[in-house]
């Protein structure tokens, strides 16, 4: 239920942005990067890829909805109201604090920025039951322009590595996961080909 949620929150707070992320992207990025995003994507609990093709927006609007979270949960919530549960709160620090009001919990820092990639770091917690949960989780954007004679779009693939710093929950993940893929046909990737 937390891993729907966290995914959920972050998918939200990029307006549901999804190109895809080669092996390569992600080798030269993991060598770029320091210690704890690099363990996540090495050794994540779970992984999850959305795709988004077409997004009606230009390249340069896309990139305004992702460097101002705020303005695209506002846009997100006029589509959809139950968006409205999420309280975000950009910090002079550069994190962006963010809390669904039911126990998910966590900054995200953006530890990459690049033309056609962003990619954030996140560190939180979901109270589930009076337990807490710990966490990190490591999210990739990758986007570009969509050639099209119709007007401007935009196709991305978002990209979510997690930690679950519990090897219960952990398990649990693993396995609901591996049930799902199962029973829907689909199969989760593996992080990455260079680890």
């Amino acid at each position: 239920m937390s891993y729907f949620r966290i995914r959920s929150l972050l998918l939200a707070l990029v307006f549901i942005p999804a190109s895809i992320i080669n092996a390569s992207d992600i080798s030269s990025l993991s060598e770029e990067m320091d210690s704890r995003a690099k363990e996540v994507i090495t050794k994540p609990t779970i992984s999850r890829v959305s795709e988004l093709r077409r997004l009606p927006v230009s390249l340069r609007q896309f990139e305004f909805l992702i460097d101002h979270p705020r303005l695209s949960m506002v846009l997100s919530h006029i589509y959809d109201p139950s968006l409205d549960l999420y309280k975000m709160e950009v910090r002079a620090d550069g994190l962006i604090h963010v809390d669904d009001l039911e126990g998910l919990v966590g900054d995200m820092e953006l530890i990459d920025s690049i033309p056609g990639r962003r990619v954030y770091f996140i560190l939180g917690h979901s109270d589930i039951l009076k337990i807490r949960f710990n966490g990190r989780m490591v999210l990739m954007i990758a986007y570009s322009k969509h050639p099209s004679e119709e007007g401007a779009s935009v196709d991305s693939t978002t990209t979510g590595y997690i930690k679950v710093e519990n090897a219960f929950v952990g398990f649990f993940y693993k396995v609901n996961g591996f049930s799902f893929s199962q029973s829907s046909g689909r199969e989760d990737r593996p992080p990455c080909e260079c680890c």
